[in-house]
């Protein structure tokens, strides 16, 4: 059997259609003095801290372990290698070490409220709300503020240039470009563009420098040239978020992406805060300590005027194809079209396979649609029926057993209409698995970051193969004879021989 062409057809199609991210609301468990949260960070080691108004809480997994509590309305955190830096409503700051277990620091720099905190080589540096800037090391401080000549001593943030030892302060009533030079501790004003009130966030972005205002919209600001223009018409900033490729900003009424146009990506009034944590994945914090994720890697084909095709299957002398209403059911030689069924409103189609008889369609929102192309009649399979999750990702078959890969893991339905789920989770962890494979020789899953496991005789097994696909990110499989064809996330196609 050659290479699937609903695979490499979903691949070629999947490039223009326009994504929409996957959410999901996660509740941890708190503890019981847990107040309004505030902002969330994720440290080099991957944990993330919140903090809230009775201090600090590390989250593991599900739950919320309150770590510290003696520094109470929690406003700021800097994770810097094996510190966590925390500023609060009072102007208070602690330094906690070795994963948040050890306090060695505690004192008061203001009587402001900490908004930002980051650390600049040796320094550390604190915007403040009312206080303007402060600089402070192990044995030195330096102070910028309104009598100084910075705009406004109500500061948001800071972003530090290494390139030309300069730092850049967002405040109530404009952009301040500042020099520091900490070897006689100098911290002077070079620019402002007290045109830019309200500017609340500030980033580097395409090698230029991006300012959010409240009410004006973001601005881009040439280096070198300091000429700022108007790069997007999306007020109510609070934060940028940036990844390798995109710009993400929280503002009052939740998470967009700039893509250049603005995206709206999750409707929330309530998000105090949020990170990236990691390849297309969001974590949003709301106030009252609920989680967000928004899950980019997964993007939902979205019905378009063309009704385009996102799926195809050959199964002797017809040819099936599936848009977002409709699946279509063609003579292969003569291309004629011999029958059309309509699909459950909104259905947006992955995968396809047919046994003759019947077809299989894998959605993204609707489960598993088996079908019979003669009659149109279609039955579902979902999280109703037995499915772990709805938004299916792959389908096999072998012999009289259709084998399902979902955002929840792994499933089959015999000729019966029998689910049975798969438990994954002891072998291959919490990552998800694109692909699934049947043959007589086991069940092959390619996953995200883990290469490929093999299921039989009811036991998982982690397939030994070359370094470069062991731990790979595996999109697709498909038989051929005794080899298994797979395409990674680096876009390389490898064969492996079946064991």
């Amino acid at each position: 059997m050659r290479p699937s062409l609903s695979t490499i057809f979903c691949l070629i199609i999947a490039v223009g259609a326009q994504a929409q991210p996957l959410t999901k609301e996660l509740s941890p468990a708190y503890p019981t003095n847990f107040k309004e949260a505030n902002v969330i960070v994720q440290d080099p080691r991957g944990i993330i801290w919140i903090g809230d108004g009775n201090g600090i809480l590390r989250l593991d997994g599900t739950d919320c372990e309150r770590v510290y509590d003696d520094i109470v309305g929690v406003s700021a955190l800097c994770a810097s290698g094996d510190s966590l830096w925390v500023g609060n409503r009072d102007g208070n700051v602690a330094l906690l070490v070795s994963s948040g277990t050890k306090l060695v620091l505690n004192k008061s720099v203001s009587t402001s409220t900490i908004n930002h905190i980051s650390v600049i080589d040796s320094w550390v540096c604190f915007s403040l709300d009312g206080e303007g800037v402060l600089l402070a090391n192990a044995s030195d401080s330096v102070r910028f503020n309104a009598k100084q000549g910075l705009s406004d001593d109500v500061v948001y943030q800071t972003l530090w240039q290494s390139e030309t030892q300069q730092l850049i302060a967002s405040t109530d009533r404009g952009i301040d470009i500042l020099e520091f030079r900490s070897s006689d501790k100098h911290l002077g004003l070079v620019r402002q563009f007290k045109e830019l009130s309200l500017a609340t966030s500030i980033t580097d972005w395409g090698g230029d420098v991006l300012a959010g205002t409240y009410n004006q919209g973001v601005f881009s600001i040439k280096k070198g040239t300091f000429s700022a223009s108007i790069a997007s018409g999306l007020t109510e900033i609070q934060k940028f978020v940036k990844s390798k490729e995109s710009l993400f900003v929280l503002t009052d009424n939740g998470i967009w992406e700039i893509d250049p146009d603005p995206i709206h990506m999750l409707n929330a009034d309530d998000a105090a805060d949020f990170i990236y944590i990691d390849e297309g994945l969001l974590l949003v914090l709301h106030k009252n300590g609920h989680l967000s994720t928004i899950d980019l890697r997964f993007s939902k084909l979205a019905e378009s005027a063309n009704a385009e095709i996102t799926a195809i299957a050959v199964e002797g002398d017809h040819l099936y194809g599936a848009t977002s209403g409709k699946l279509l059911q063609w003579e292969r030689n003569s291309g004629t079209l011999i029958q059309s069924c309509t699909l459950p409103v909104g259905t947006i189609t992955t995968r396809i396979i047919s046994t003759g008889d019947y077809v299989y369609v894998g959605t993204f929102n609707e489960g598993l649609l088996k079908i019979n192309p003669s009659t149109c009649s279609i039955t579902q399979f979902n999280v109703a029926s037995g499915l772990p999750d709805d938004n299916v990702l792959d389908l096999s078959l072998y012999r009289d057993t259709v084998w399902v890969v979902s955002l929840g893991g792994l499933s089959s339905i015999d000729s019966d209409g029998a689910v049975l789920v798969h438990p994954t989770a002891e072998a291959i962890g919490s990552t998800y698995i694109y692909s699934v494979l049947a043959t007589e020789k086991g069940i092959y899953l390619g996953t995200d970051g883990k290469g490929i496991f093999k299921l039989g005789s009811g036991k998982f097994q982690k397939l030994r193969l070359d370094s470069i696909i062991e731990n790979s990110t595996v999109y697709s499989l498909s038989a051929d004879g005794d080899n298994v064809w797979l395409n990674t996330k680096t876009s390389d196609l490898y064969t492996i021989t079946a064991e």
